[in-house]
């Protein structure tokens, strides 16, 4: 069975006022807009969790090249901290 949308002139010569929702077609509508909400939802999260990846690899990349004796700037919050790369210790400095 192919489905097909209606063309003007049929909506027209139903009549749109008289015009009933099955439960069943109700129900599917629901299901649809109910799972195109989540799609776009799980989409936004993967633009987000995708620059989340890619400021990471930046950092990483960043780590890599630095030099052994620096010292890399850690934020925590409300305090800042530097940690030491050869043994990853923390030392705060305020």
């Amino acid at each position: 069975m192919q489905r097909r949308m209606l063309s003007k002139e049929d909506e027209k010569a139903i009549g749109n006022d008289d015009l009933e929702v099955r439960r069943e077609d109700q129900d599917k509508i629901n299901k649809f807009s109910r799972l195109h909400q989540r799609e776009t939802l799980l989409e936004e999260e993967m633009k987000s969790r995708a620059k989340e990846k890619e400021d990471l690899e930046e950092v990483s990349n960043e780590l890599e090249l630095a030099d052994e004796d620096d010292k890399i700037p850690y934020e925590k919050p409300r305090k800042g901290a530097c940690v030491d790369q050869l043994t990853g210790g923390v030392k705060g400095t305020n």
